[in-house]
């Protein structure tokens, strides 16, 4: 079958790896305590559905609206080895979904 799923080693660098841990790493950290996520009782799954066109950089949004987010999406959308493995990445992507879970 199709594999729909990437792997690279060294893609994210040490600093994005550890602004993410700054953000979900702790359980204690503010990302779960401003969800109320909780793992007991558990707390029912969410995620984020961001338009890509939101995270285009434009002259007019300069991808202020989802910042670090914005930043890992298009690092994402503009990887050589994904697009290369995804032709039609490109063309008929039009969605990012994001979730966290600190179980």
């Amino acid at each position: 079958g199709i594999s729909l799923r990437q792997i690279e080693d060294g893609f994210l660098s040490q600093t994005e790896l550890e602004r993410l841990r700054m953000v979900f790493g702790s359980p204690t950290a503010s990302y779960w305590n401003d969800h109320n996520y909780a793992v007991e009782p558990p707390s029912p799954y969410f995620s984020y559905v961001i338009p890509l066109e939101e995270v285009r950089p434009t002259e007019e949004n300069e991808m202020k609206r989802f910042g670090f987010i914005g930043h890992l999406v298009q690092k994402m959308m503009s990887c050589p080895l994904l697009n290369e493995n995804f032709p039609k990445l490109q063309s008929k992507a039009n969605f990012v979904e994001l979730w966290a879970h600190n179980r």
